[in-house]
């Protein structure tokens, strides 16, 4: 019987990223590939309107490089780049290649993350071009530096740091999703232009009640739904790289202690018997005044 390939086997990698004709990273999914949209005349011709419409998945051990398109898309102004996501197969060769115009990111999501969906959290970009054109590669080879980095990193935690919470930051045992996101629209004479302000969903961890005596005190000190001073840095992906998110002004939106019940490992146990133990956990949802992103001071 033939091994069966891991969640994370290299495999998986499907679609190879350049940026500004520079290697970028792999992704794992790519859908929505045609350009949609009212058709505008300018100075270089035939172009598209925006539309949100290539959604992406990859595994978080990206580039430095792919991070810093992910900033430059939600700084001000607004900095898009010309590339190209590249289908490969198992043996190397070019099966499709899909070229983008100025594509600029306008939604990143952290996956949620716990011991058991370590192995298998994807980061998820939706991408706004302003242009795509698709050509057939079947005759080149990806470079062998490319094929090399294919193999997805080894799956890493979260690293979450929020002011005053060090010590409690360090029990956290699961996050839920966290995404990032912006409108753009075209400014007449102005290019990309983003409606509004950059929008974070709420930061939500899980830490065993023991441990969060941090948060209670903070409840206690100022009414829920109002604005502090702390900021939380979100770290993901390759530790070298470290590339966060930060979210500034966090205000506490709700704390609740649930009471769950796990498996407790006794080595008396008979075959079949299952003995469990109650667990108290604390759920915390903060919420941000502000987004924004940088890397590691060092890295």
């Amino acid at each position: 019987m033939a091994k069966s390939k891991g969640k994370r086997d290299a495999y998986t990698n499907k679609y190879a990223v350049e940026l500004d004709g520079v290697f970028a990273g792999w992704l794992a999914d790519v859908a929505g590939a045609s350009v949609s949209g009212d058709v505008e005349t300018g100075p270089t011709g035939r172009r598209y309107s925006r539309r949100d419409q290539l959604v992406c998945r990859a595994w978080p051990g990206l580039p430095r490089s792919f991070y810093a398109w992910v900033e430059r898309s939600f700084a001000s102004p607004i900095a898009g780049s010309d590339g190209a996501i590249t289908l490969v197969g198992p043996d190397g060769q070019q099966l499709s290649r899909m070229l983008l115009e100025d594509v600029v990111v306008t939604s990143l999501t952290v996956p949620a993350i716990d011991d058991r969906s370590r192995e298998r959290a994807k980061i998820e970009l939706t991408l706004s071009p302003g242009g795509v054109r698709h050509t057939a590669r079947r005759a080149r080879s990806i470079a062998e530096r490319v094929m090399a980095q294919r193999a997805p990193s080894p799956a890493t935690d979260h690293r979450i740091e929020i002011d005053g919470l060090i010590e409690e930051c360090s029990f956290i045992s699961r996050v839920e999703a966290l995404t990032i996101a912006q409108t753009l629209a075209i400014g007449e004479g102005r290019g990309l232009v983003r409606e509004g302000e950059r929008a974070a969903s709420s930061l939500v961890v899980v830490l065993p009640e023991s441990k969060a005596r941090g948060f209670f005190h903070w409840r206690e000190r100022v009414p829920l739904g109002q604005a502090s001073r702390r900021t939380a840095t979100v770290t993901f992906g390759q530790a070298e790289v470290g590339f966060s998110v930060v979210l500034h002004d966090l205000r506490l939106m709700d704390l609740r202690v649930e009471e769950c019940f796990v498996p407790d490992d006794d080595g008396d146990l008979e075959q079949g018997e299952v003995l469990q133990r109650q667990s108290r956990d604390v759920r915390v949802e903060m919420a941000a005044s502000s987004v924004g992103f940088c890397f590691l001071p060092g890295k």
